[in-house]
């Protein structure tokens, strides 16, 4: 019997999600959680709003936090030290990486593979607006 195909595995993980449509109805939510790191307690919380909202605020044993956010056009960071707004760079990079559906969005089509030791895999490469890798 073949091995499962990188398709196959994906249809399988948005279906154990409950299906496209069911997880598609979420518009929002908050996650929260804590991680140790050498012996300094980090209290995480993020909340998202589809398709592109979203503040993550990292919190430490000091009275310091860093809130993260973007309301789909702007993206700024707030610390101690005062509020700014980031490049559009770092815009560029929130739409990868805090796109609200992201889960349900991965697909093979169209992405290049490359052999790497041996292993076929694919293989993305991709630029911010300003032309950075």
């Amino acid at each position: 019997m073949p091995p499962p195909t990188v398709r196959s595995i994906l249809a399988s993980y948005v279906q154990a999600l409950g299906g496209r449509a069911a997880y598609q109805r979420v518009t929002s939510r908050v996650s929260r959680g804590s991680v140790t790191i050498s012996g300094a307690n980090i209290d995480i919380e993020q909340i998202a709003k589809a398709p592109d909202q979203w503040r993550t605020r990292i919190a430490g044993n000091t009275p310091d936090a860093i809130v993260d956010g973007c309301d789909g056009a702007v993206r700024w960071e707030a610390t101690s030290r005062g509020t700014q707004r980031l490049s559009a760079d770092a815009l560029t990079e929130s739409r990868v990486y805090h796109t609200f559906y992201r889960d349900i969005r991965l697909d093979t089509n169209g992405i290049p593979r490359r052999t790497v030791r041996g292993q076929s895999l694919y293989f993305r490469h991709g630029v911010t607006e300003s032309g950075k890798e």
